[in-house]
Protein backbone atom coordinates (compact mmCIF):
# COMPACT_ATOMS: atom_id res chain seq x y z
CA UNK A 1 0.00 0.00 0.00
CA UNK A 2 3.44 2.38 0.56
CA UNK A 3 4.96 1.63 -2.40
CA UNK A 4 1.64 2.17 -4.77
CA UNK A 5 1.33 5.70 -2.78
CA UNK A 6 4.89 6.82 -3.42
CA UNK A 7 4.39 6.09 -7.29
CA UNK A 8 1.68 9.04 -7.19
CA UNK A 9 2.29 11.15 -4.04
CA UNK A 10 2.55 14.68 -4.94
CA UNK A 11 5.19 15.30 -2.99
CA UNK A 12 7.51 12.78 -3.60
CA UNK A 13 10.71 14.48 -5.81
CA UNK A 14 10.74 13.59 -9.65
CA UNK A 15 13.08 14.09 -12.19
CA UNK A 16 12.11 15.64 -15.52
CA UNK A 17 11.63 13.07 -18.42
CA UNK A 18 12.62 15.30 -21.03
CA UNK A 19 16.24 13.99 -21.97
CA UNK A 20 18.39 16.88 -21.06
CA UNK A 21 16.61 18.47 -18.96
CA UNK A 22 17.89 17.98 -14.88
CA UNK A 23 15.40 19.37 -13.58
CA UNK A 24 13.66 17.88 -10.21
CA UNK A 25 10.49 18.86 -8.74
CA UNK A 26 7.50 17.56 -6.63
CA UNK A 27 5.41 15.42 -8.41
CA UNK A 28 2.55 17.58 -8.17
CA UNK A 29 4.60 20.22 -10.17
CA UNK A 30 5.79 17.62 -13.15
CA UNK A 31 2.93 18.41 -15.23
CA UNK A 32 2.95 22.71 -15.65
CA UNK A 33 7.23 21.59 -16.01
CA UNK A 34 6.56 19.38 -18.90
CA UNK A 35 4.77 22.01 -20.65
CA UNK A 36 7.41 24.75 -20.05
CA UNK A 37 10.98 23.04 -20.04
CA UNK A 38 13.15 24.07 -22.49
CA UNK A 39 14.19 20.25 -23.46
CA UNK A 40 10.52 19.55 -24.33
CA UNK A 41 9.66 18.46 -27.73
CA UNK A 42 7.82 20.61 -30.22
CA UNK A 43 7.02 20.52 -33.99
CA UNK A 44 6.95 23.20 -36.04
CA UNK A 45 3.70 24.53 -37.67
CA UNK A 46 5.24 25.16 -40.67
CA UNK A 47 7.48 21.91 -41.87
CA UNK A 48 6.33 19.13 -39.05
CA UNK A 49 9.44 18.91 -38.08
CA UNK A 50 10.32 18.02 -34.11
CA UNK A 51 13.06 19.76 -32.54
CA UNK A 52 14.04 20.63 -28.42
CA UNK A 53 12.11 23.84 -27.52
CA UNK A 54 15.95 25.58 -26.93
CA UNK A 55 16.58 24.59 -30.53
CA UNK A 56 13.46 27.02 -31.75
CA UNK A 57 15.21 29.90 -32.98
CA UNK A 58 17.93 27.42 -34.68
CA UNK A 59 15.10 25.50 -36.48
CA UNK A 60 13.37 28.97 -37.29
CA UNK A 61 16.68 30.19 -38.89
CA UNK A 62 16.56 27.07 -41.29
CA UNK A 63 13.22 26.31 -41.37
CA UNK A 64 12.63 25.18 -45.33
CA UNK A 65 8.48 26.31 -45.29
CA UNK A 66 9.83 29.64 -43.43
CA UNK A 67 9.62 32.67 -45.14
CA UNK A 68 13.20 34.56 -45.94
CA UNK A 69 13.57 38.09 -47.80
CA UNK A 70 16.06 38.18 -50.20
CA UNK A 71 19.87 40.12 -48.83
CA UNK A 72 20.21 41.36 -52.40
CA UNK A 73 20.18 45.40 -52.21
CA UNK A 74 17.05 46.52 -53.76
CA UNK A 75 15.36 43.14 -54.23
CA UNK A 76 13.03 42.44 -50.79
CA UNK A 77 11.00 39.68 -52.43
CA UNK A 78 9.95 37.29 -50.03
CA UNK A 79 9.69 33.25 -50.42
CA UNK A 80 10.34 30.48 -49.51
CA UNK A 81 13.76 29.80 -47.75
CA UNK A 82 13.36 26.18 -49.80
CA UNK A 83 12.98 28.37 -52.83
CA UNK A 84 16.20 30.70 -52.13
CA UNK A 85 18.44 28.56 -54.83
CA UNK A 86 15.21 29.39 -57.96
CA UNK A 87 14.80 32.99 -56.44
CA UNK A 88 19.22 33.27 -56.49
CA UNK A 89 18.91 32.43 -60.50
CA UNK A 90 16.06 34.80 -61.66
CA UNK A 91 16.74 37.42 -58.84
CA UNK A 92 16.35 41.09 -61.13
CA UNK A 93 19.05 42.25 -58.51
CA UNK A 94 21.51 39.52 -59.00
CA UNK A 95 24.70 40.89 -60.25
CA UNK A 96 25.32 38.46 -63.55
CA UNK A 97 28.83 38.26 -65.53
CA UNK A 98 28.41 38.43 -69.15
CA UNK A 99 30.71 35.76 -71.60
CA UNK A 100 31.58 39.16 -72.46
CA UNK A 101 33.06 40.33 -69.52
CA UNK A 102 30.51 43.16 -68.68
CA UNK A 103 29.34 43.12 -65.14
CA UNK A 104 25.55 44.25 -65.00
CA UNK A 105 22.28 43.47 -62.66
CA UNK A 106 20.28 40.69 -64.36
CA UNK A 107 16.98 42.96 -64.69
CA UNK A 108 19.44 44.93 -66.85
CA UNK A 109 20.65 42.11 -69.18
CA UNK A 110 18.72 42.98 -71.91
CA UNK A 111 19.39 46.70 -72.31
CA UNK A 112 23.48 44.89 -71.93
CA UNK A 113 22.41 42.69 -75.00
CA UNK A 114 21.46 45.86 -77.25
CA UNK A 115 24.01 47.99 -76.34
CA UNK A 116 27.05 45.27 -76.71
CA UNK A 117 25.81 43.63 -79.56
CA UNK A 118 29.42 44.63 -81.44
CA UNK A 119 31.65 43.45 -78.58
CA UNK A 120 29.61 40.67 -78.66
CA UNK A 121 30.26 39.89 -82.36
CA UNK A 122 33.95 40.52 -81.87
CA UNK A 123 34.06 38.13 -78.87
CA UNK A 124 32.13 35.25 -80.66
CA UNK A 125 34.57 35.76 -83.68
CA UNK A 126 37.43 35.45 -81.84
CA UNK A 127 36.20 32.27 -80.14
CA UNK A 128 35.03 30.54 -83.55
CA UNK A 129 38.50 31.28 -85.02
CA UNK A 130 40.03 29.57 -81.59
CA UNK A 131 37.75 26.58 -81.99
CA UNK A 132 38.66 26.46 -85.80
CA UNK A 133 42.56 26.67 -85.06
CA UNK A 134 42.02 23.97 -82.33
CA UNK A 135 39.92 21.94 -84.63
CA UNK A 136 42.61 21.75 -87.07
CA UNK A 137 45.20 20.96 -84.46
CA UNK A 138 43.12 18.17 -83.34
CA UNK A 139 42.44 16.83 -87.14
CA UNK A 140 45.99 17.52 -88.38
CA UNK A 141 47.42 15.01 -85.17
CA UNK A 142 44.30 12.55 -86.09
CA UNK A 143 45.62 12.97 -89.86
CA UNK A 144 48.96 12.43 -88.84
CA UNK A 145 48.31 9.00 -86.43
CA UNK A 146 46.28 7.89 -89.41
CA UNK A 147 48.86 7.80 -92.03
CA UNK A 148 51.66 6.26 -89.35
CA UNK A 149 48.73 3.50 -88.53
CA UNK A 150 48.22 3.44 -92.49
CA UNK A 151 52.12 2.97 -93.29
CA UNK A 152 52.35 0.19 -90.80
CA UNK A 153 50.08 -1.56 -92.43
CA UNK A 154 51.12 -1.21 -95.58
CA UNK A 155 54.63 -2.62 -94.82
CA UNK A 156 53.10 -5.70 -93.05
CA UNK A 157 51.37 -6.23 -96.44
CA UNK A 158 54.55 -6.22 -98.10
CA UNK A 159 55.88 -8.61 -96.04
CA UNK A 160 53.26 -10.88 -96.00
CA UNK A 161 53.06 -10.67 -100.56
CA UNK A 162 56.61 -11.24 -100.53
CA UNK A 163 56.37 -14.49 -98.08
CA UNK A 164 53.12 -15.54 -100.20
CA UNK A 165 55.46 -14.69 -104.01
CA UNK A 166 58.35 -16.72 -102.02
CA UNK A 167 55.92 -19.64 -101.29
CA UNK A 168 54.74 -19.63 -104.92
CA UNK A 169 58.02 -19.85 -105.81
CA UNK A 170 58.95 -22.44 -103.97
CA UNK A 171 55.81 -24.57 -105.15
CA UNK A 172 56.57 -23.70 -108.24
CA UNK A 173 60.44 -24.93 -108.21
CA UNK A 174 58.99 -27.98 -106.42
CA UNK A 175 56.17 -28.66 -108.98
CA UNK A 176 58.40 -28.36 -111.55
CA UNK A 177 61.51 -30.54 -110.41
CA UNK A 178 58.68 -33.58 -109.66
CA UNK A 179 57.69 -33.33 -113.39
CA UNK A 180 60.75 -33.26 -114.71
CA UNK A 181 62.23 -36.40 -112.58
CA UNK A 182 58.65 -38.08 -113.45
CA UNK A 183 59.41 -37.93 -117.39
CA UNK A 184 62.66 -39.30 -117.11
CA UNK A 185 61.05 -42.12 -114.74
CA UNK A 186 58.77 -42.64 -117.73
CA UNK A 187 61.52 -42.64 -120.85
CA UNK A 188 63.69 -45.49 -118.37
CA UNK A 189 60.59 -47.72 -118.28
CA UNK A 190 60.06 -47.76 -122.37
Amino acid sequence: HRSAHFRVCAFETVGCPHAGCKARMDRRHLESHRTTCPFREERCAKCRATFVFLDKTKHLDTCPKALTTCTQEGCGESFLREDAQKHAQECPMQQVTCFCGAKYLRRDEAAHERSAIGVHNRVLLRKLREQKIDFNLRLAAQAALFENKLRKEKAKLKKRISRLQERLNDLMTSSSDDSSSSSETSADSY
